[in-house]
């Protein structure tokens, strides 16, 4: 006898505690325990569940996508509200077999892993011995192990083998391990990631199709009981079989609508001819009224007289076109009485479009939702487009009637809203007008009261269309900016000595800003206000020659000239430098003894083209992550005056970071006669080597490189060291993340030639070898160490 759901849960449990784990843990990761869901991946705990109210736990258990797995072993969620608590323990199964047979993997971190990169599919379009053919989102980076879950109409997982989904796709096959046979029956509704592609009714389909073409009115009874198609009358099997045409034939739901339509057709044959006599009949007005208001859609009694002369002709006087004809005559009085309705309702829409009055749109809305037929499938749809027309005229209205900032806003909002959904509803209907009249990006918050002001001014005729509006709130912008840009050069010739630095700030943004597109018009380089330089653009603005206070206010290119010239000033006093020439004046200005200059920063990539960039001690120069491009030719090789970067003798404490340099002429890039620090520096080109440190003296030159990368440089080697004269010594410190790309890592000159020391740390993953090279006569040429990469 059951006892509930918590004594059910509480057997698996306990069983699972009790039994042994199963056999694949051994090889295999165990799940976590808890309830997982296989279509949202969900997953929550045990000891979360525990902690759910009883509702809580139903809700989830009763899902079908729902399982919970224990120790390797996997339970239905419904089985555990469903079965005796007796048969609930044996009735779960190996985690393994779960895997297998549903495509996922139950991970210990309570994940539900789909096999492959899972692709989330939009529609599948075909299923055949070999493939699945699915559609999905457009692939925008490509995916190198893509597959999809599919299961059969029993609901077992039919493999898949992964793919790569090149970025673009949007269509794929994905093939079966194992195809199918030839002559395979494909039934059921089978399952791809989520979507349904029902076997059966493809099947049921084609029976339908095939009875039709065979023209077999017995086969086409039996495919349709097949297929649960329902039907009045089996007499009518031959008026169904010639209504069942290639569009009918797409799916089973247009068989179904066909063959309801022949019934209802059938139906009212019979109705329609003694509707149609009604209206011969009739000999008065009153008698008309009568027999259209009995059989007839549409009737509005206060349009009798004009029903008595509308369409083809006097419906008072109706003769009908004899017997046999009853279904088309009442296709022509409906029509003749659609056809008074729109001429009676037409003159109230055109009153009510761009009226801005709310009570005549209300009535013409009225009308044409009560005597105008609904729109019939493929034509214009008149009627949508009349109602939606009266929709924009009632944002229009409370466009005009908003009375403060706020109402303004949302009624310009949803006037643009209403606009951008008919553009996309109607896109495809020809003869709409597919024009965007109003943009809200265009509103300007700042200028709300302006727009009400101009609108409640304006006459009707410049105020009831979307373009109205937005020409209102264009010529309210134009005048706001002017406003604002005179204002602000007004604001800056008032400047003085008690206006704060942060204010002189805020004025030359706010110029900036009102004047941008006047400057560019000029073909003026617009200069960006830098707030760290404050004090320096009030200085500059109180100035008695070339400031901005005078007897009249100063222009928009003067702000930007003085803009300019105080960037230009204390970009020099800061080293921040982006051209050549403020390069070298920088390092001028920091090899001075009293140089307050210290730090060189790169704003840009700049290229120096045969000039040495000399550093000297304490200087740091910070690239920012630009290139340095150093020139020359090639003609310079072995040349000590074309060095590219250059760190000068003697020197400490000198800093290279954040810098890349490349080069063309014909020696090693970056030279080092000093100590210093290299860090995030990459070296790439050199006709030699691309770092070369070089101790020509007789103390000690320690070099620190930090995340150092090297590449083409034509000697084959990332850097070199040299250690002239006995006492001398070069010591290179590595750290971080260094990435040499020629096959000589670090190298020494001939170490029998030059008497000095090297000690190298931090290298790691490289070995260190002596190498000789010898001339064709077999003598030694020269005696290297070498630095090369482990090769494992």
């Amino acid at each position: 006898m059951k006892k509930g759901f918590k004594l059910s849960l509480a057997a698996v449990l306990a069983t699972s505690a009790l039994t042994p784990v199963a056999a694949f843990a051994a090889e295999n990761d165990v799940a976590a325990n808890g309830l997982y869901n296989l279509a949202t991946k969900e997953f929550v705990s045990v000891d979360a569940l525990s902690g759910k109210t009883l509702k809580e736990k139903l809700a989830l258990l009763k899902n079908k996508d729902v399982y919970l797995a224990t120790n390797g072993v996997v339970y239905k969620g419904t089985d555990i509200l469903t079965k005796e608590n007796e048969e609930l323990p044996n009735s779960g199964v190996q985690q393994d077999v779960f895997e297998k047979d549903n495509g996922v993997i139950l991970t210990p971190e309570g994940e539900v892993v789909v096999p492959g990169e899972a692709v989330t599919v939009e529609s599948v379009s075909a299923i055949n011995n070999n493939a699945v053919t699915v559609t999905f989102p457009e692939v925008t980076e490509a995916i190198e192990d893509a597959n999809v879950v599919v299961k059969d109409g029993e609901g077992k997982v039919v493999e898949t083998k992964p793919m790569l989904l090149a970025e673009g796709t949007t269509q794929a096959d994905f093939e079966f391990v194992t195809p199918f046979p030839v002559d395979h029956k494909f039934t059921g509704v089978w399952d791809v990631n989520g979507e349904k592609y029902n076997f059966d009714a493809i099947n049921q389909l084609a029976d339908i199709d095939e009875a039709v073409k065979a023209n077999n009115e017995i086969d086409l009874q039996a495919a349709l009981d097949a297929a649960g198609i329902t039907y009045a009358d089996e007499l009518r099997i031959g008026k169904y079989l010639e209504a069942l045409d290639a569009d009918a034939l797409k799916s089973l739901d247009a068989v179904q609508k066909a063959i309801t339509k022949v019934d209802e057709d059938a139906a009212t044959a019979t109705d329609k001819a003694a509707a149609v006599k009604a209206v011969v009949d009739a000999k008065t007005q009153s008698q008309l009224l009568s027999a259209l208001q009995a059989n007839f859609a549409r009737v509005n009694s206060a349009w009798v007289v004009n029903y008595s002369v509308a369409g083809e002709g006097a419906l008072l006087d109706f003769p009908g076109t004899g017997a046999g004809n009853e279904a088309t005559d009442f296709t022509t009085i409906q029509t003749a009485i659609d056809t008074t309705n729109l001429a009676q309702v037409a003159p109230k829409v055109e009153a009510a479009n761009m009226s801005l009055d709310s009570k005549k749109v209300a009535e013409a809305r009225e009308l044409v939702t009560k005597w105008i037929p609904a729109d019939e499938e493929d034509v214009t749809p008149e009627k949508a487009l009349t109602l939606d027309g009266l929709a924009l005229e009632d944002a229009l209205i409370a466009v005009n009637n908003a009375k403060t900032n706020s109402a303004l806003k949302s009624a310009l909002t949803n006037l643009d809203t209403l606009e951008n959904s008919l553009l996309e509803k109607y896109k495809d209907v020809a003869g709409f007008n597919k024009t965007n009249d109003f943009d809200i990006k265009t509103v300007e918050d700042a200028n709300l009261t302006a727009y009400r002001t101009a609108i409640f001014e304006a006459e009707v005729g410049a105020k009831n269309q979307r373009k109205d509006i937005q020409k209102i709130v264009t010529d309210a912008n134009e005048v706001a900016v002017d406003s604002a840009k005179g204002k602000v050069l007004a604001d800056l010739n008032k400047v003085d000595s008690k206006t704060s630095a942060a204010t002189v700030v805020a004025l030359l943004e706010k110029s900036q800003e009102v004047h941008a597109d006047d400057l560019k018009a000029a073909e003026a380089t617009v200069n960006k206000v830098n707030t760290a330089y404050a004090e320096a653009y009030k200085t500059a603005a109180l100035a008695a020659d070339t400031g901005l206070v005078g007897e009249t206010a100063p222009t928009a290119e003067e702000v930007n000239d003085l803009i300019g010239d105080v960037n230009k000033a204390q970009d020099a006093l800061n080293g921040i430098v982006d051209t050549k020439e403020e390069l070298l004046a920088a390092l001028t200005e920091a090899a001075k003894e009293d140089s307050k200059l210290k730090t060189i920063t790169l704003e840009k990539s700049i290229e120096v083209d045969n000039n040495t960039i000399v550093l000297t001690s304490g200087v740091t120069i910070d690239g920012n992550n630009h290139t340095l491009y150093v020139g020359g030719t090639a003609g310079d090789a072995g040349s000590t005056t074309a060095e590219g970067l250059s760190v000068a003798k003697g020197a400490k404490d000198v800093v290279i970071k954040n810098l890349e340099v490349r080069g063309t002429h014909g020696d090693n890039l970056v030279e080092i006669y000093g100590s210093a620090t290299l860090d995030n520096v990459i070296v790439i080109g050199g006709k030699k080597a691309g770092i070369y440190v070089n101790n020509d003296g007789t103390d000690t030159i320690t070099v620190n490189f930090k995340d150092i990368t090297t590449g083409g440089n034509a000697w084959d080697a990332g850097i070199g060291l040299i250690s002239q004269n006995i006492g001398s010594k070069v010591v290179a410190n590595f750290s971080g993340t260094n990435s040499f790309g020629e096959s000589v890592a670090v190298y020494t000159d001939d170490v029998n030639k030059y008497k000095g020391q090297y000690e190298v740390n931090g290298l790691d993953g490289y070995k260190k070898d002596l190498v000789v090279d010898k001339n064709q006569d077999g003598s030694v040429k020269q005696t290297q160490w070498k630095w090369t990469k482990i090769v494992k």
